[in-house]
């Protein structure tokens, strides 16, 4: 396929807990790229074992509430 477009798929996989996605250059070379999913609670856990605290939480980039809609969870924790 040499049509000028790259195309990109993805998919959930291992219950939501990985995103797949594979991209096809024009060219026809194929790069598969495997992201593991988080949730809060996940995080949390990893920042608290890590020795910080959250001190700010957002649900997306433009600093939307957290909650369970929001389509992100960003965390901002420090140490002491």
């Amino acid at each position: 396929r040499d049509d000028g477009a790259v195309t990109v798929e993805r998919w959930l996989h291992d219950e939501g807990r990985y995103v797949i996605k594979t991209i096809t250059t024009p060219d026809g070379r194929q790069f598969m790229e495997r992201v593991r999913l988080y949730d809060r609670e996940e995080l949390i856990a990893m920042i608290a074992a890590a020795g910080a605290r959250v001190r700010h939480e957002f649900g997306g980039y433009d600093g939307e509430p957290a909650g369970p809609d929001a389509p992100r969870v960003i965390l901002f924790a420090r140490t002491a």
